[in-house]
């Protein structure tokens, strides 16, 4: 045994960066933290001036091996000689964001606390202190608890502790966020679709809703270093009138200036906050489009910039387009086309095309039929043979069905068919936007070919001057130019032109708004991802097997008789849970 200050050892083995060494200590010591400790300081001490190396850059690395005697116990231990990283108290300071996302500095003071100082000496709370106070830390602020905590950890392992947090800012307080409070329903609702639609029909001179300001806080706050944090406004929301509002003197309501269908468009923005992120409306803003009201029973075949309301059902073969909404009363009939923003339809539907560029809205059973949706599409019956796409896909039931859902699809239940065909049901934002480019695509070809006829009809110098507004002044020139009288013939000559100049303002602003679509949506495959909440939702049984594809990731689901959720979660497989 080699004699030392505290305790007899002996050096086991060397190697480059430290010894394993043996001594004998009582049991109880053994189970002493601070016995144990004692030793291991002797021994380090003794090392130190054996090999001339400084004990402050040895550490207690583990106990090897023990062996027991009838009183004492012989211990290996692991003695390390490493760098000690060394060094004055530093403090730094970081931001914080408050819960409405706002950013302000110095709320938050860190401290690195060394084991030696840059004198090689060990770390004292003297320094610590003097540290503090030259940082200029408002003294209410600070956790002493906390720093003297870490520095009795630092002494104990002799090694460098970080980002120790030693005073904490408080935010001012923030008053209530700006609302806007509507005088009509703005949610649909699946269980009363009619009271959805007639709130919003508005009379000139009709209030639509009401804005209420944003307030400011009560209490200031303070950062680390004692600067006063005012008391904060609450968001403001800007209300803009658009065509048929305008807003009162003190801009806070919005009154309907032609009769019609109110609709609301709001303007969101992202918002940082320490849970993650929030939405609010940055814009709130407001149109009332004028209503074109037709019986159903006949041919239909209308392009406009007005809402369209049909009472009763869509004969075979009709057509609407516009860019407001479409509600229909009845049933629509084979090998119609319907495409709007929100498009509402209370019967039946069999064999149809419906596109929409907000949400689809349907009651009855539907049938051999392509519906598209940019937001929500909401079957309240039974869908059979069919193909349905939109930003979130509910129905009461599907058989041998199509479902293309960029966030969700929940359904009630899943039939089977007569041949056993399994229904399809992809979830997932590469699948959605794609399906959605190659519709616009379809779009604008159809489009395009059609304004190439019309070109053909009324000359390449009435379609590069008309307008929505000279509509009457172009007809006129054509009636001119083809010699039509004012028979009952030529009336409906004329009626025919009439109705070709109409389409074409409509449908140009149509295509500007499928191109910028997909513009849009090119960009956002390339710089958007896949997010874990994707999933499918069966709430009642599955009745015939089904294929579903999450973000790419495809599995096939039998028959259950019972609920069946399934999620991607992040992983390479789905997620099935069957209840």
């Amino acid at each position: 045994m080699t004699n030392t200050h505290t305790t007899d050892f002996k050096i086991v083995s060397t190697s480059l960066d430290g010894w394993d060494v043996q001594f004998r200590i009582d049991k109880a010591e053994l189970l002493d933290q601070e016995s144990l400790l004692y030793h291991l300081r002797g021994i380090k001490r003794d090392l130190a001036e054996q090999f001339g190396e400084r004990d402050t850059c040895m550490v207690f690395d583990g106990i090897l091996n023990k062996e027991e005697t009838d009183e004492s116990v012989d211990v290996v231990v692991r003695i390390k000689q490493c760098i000690i990283e060394k060094g004055d108290p530093r403090i730094y300071y970081k931001d914080g964001i408050a819960q409405d996302g706002t950013r302000f500095p110095k709320m938050r003071a860190l401290m690195d606390i060394f084991y030696l100082d840059s004198s090689e000496n060990p770390i004292r709370m003297s320094r610590i202190l003097r540290a503090i106070r030259e940082a200029n830390l408002d003294p209410d602020l600070i956790q002493l608890e906390a720093v003297t905590a870490k520095l009795k950890e630092v002494r104990e392992l002799q090694a460098a502790v970080k980002e120790i947090e030693i005073a904490l800012g408080r935010f001012s307080d923030v008053g209530k966020d700006a609302e806007v409070e509507f005088l009509f329903k703005t949610c649909i609702d699946l269980e009363n679709i009619d009271a959805y639609y007639s709130s919003r029909r508005v009379r000139v001179g009709d209030v639509l809703c009401h804005l209420i300001p944003a307030t400011f806080g009560r209490n200031k706050g303070i950062n680390v270093v004692g600067e006063v944090i005012q008391p904060r406004k609450g968001l403001d929301i800007e209300l803009e009138a658009g065509s048929g509002v305008v807003l009162s003197s003190e801009g806070t309501e919005a009154i309907a200036n032609e009769d019609g269908v109110v609709v609301v468009t709001r303007e969101m923005q992202q918002l940082k906050t320490p849970h993650g992120s929030k939405e609010f409306p940055q814009k709130v803003k407001l149109n009332v489009n004028p209503v074109l009201k037709v019986e159903g029973d006949q041919l239909l075949d209308i392009e406009t910039n007005k809402t369209v309301e049909v009472l009763g059902n869509l004969r075979m073969g009709s057509r609407i387009l516009t860019n407001c909404e479409i509600h229909v009363t009845g049933d629509i009939e084979n090998g119609t086309l319907v495409a709007g923003a929100d498009v509402v339809v209370q019967g039946q539907i069999r064999d149809c095309t419906i596109s929409s560029d907000t949400n689809v809205i349907l009651q009855g059973i539907i049938s051999n039929s392509d519906l598209k949706a940019k937001h929500q599409l909401a079957v309240k019956g039974m869908v059979k043979d069919s193909s349905l796409a939109g930003d979130q896909v509910t129905a009461d039931s599907i058989s041998n069905s199509t479902v293309v859902a960029k966030r969700e699809a929940v359904l009630e239940k899943v039939d089977a068919d007569q041949d056993d065909s399994a229904s399809k049901i992809y979830v997932g934002m590469s699948e959605f936007y794609q399906q959605r480019i190659r519709e616009n695509e379809r779009f604008l070809q159809m489009a395009s070919e059609k304004l190439k006829r019309i070109e053909l009809i009324v000359g390449k110098d009435i379609m590069a001057e008309v307008t929505s507004t000279n509509v009457q002044n172009m007809l006129l020139r054509i009636l001119v130019r083809n010699q039509v009288g004012r028979g009952l013939k030529s009336k409906q000559q004329a009626a025919v032109f009439r109705k070709l100049l109409e389409s074409v303002p409509a449908m140009r602003d149509m295509m500007e708004w499928k191109r910028e679509e997909n513009d849009n949506l090119q960009r956002r495959l390339k710089a958007e991802k896949d997010g874990d909440f994707n999933r499918v939702v069966i709430k009642e049984r599955t009745g015939s097997r089904i294929v579903v594809s999450i973000n790419g990731i495809e599995a096939e689901i039998p028959p259950w008789d019972g609920p069946v959720e399934v999620s991607s979660g992040g992983t390479e497989n789905l997620k099935i849970v069957k209840k």
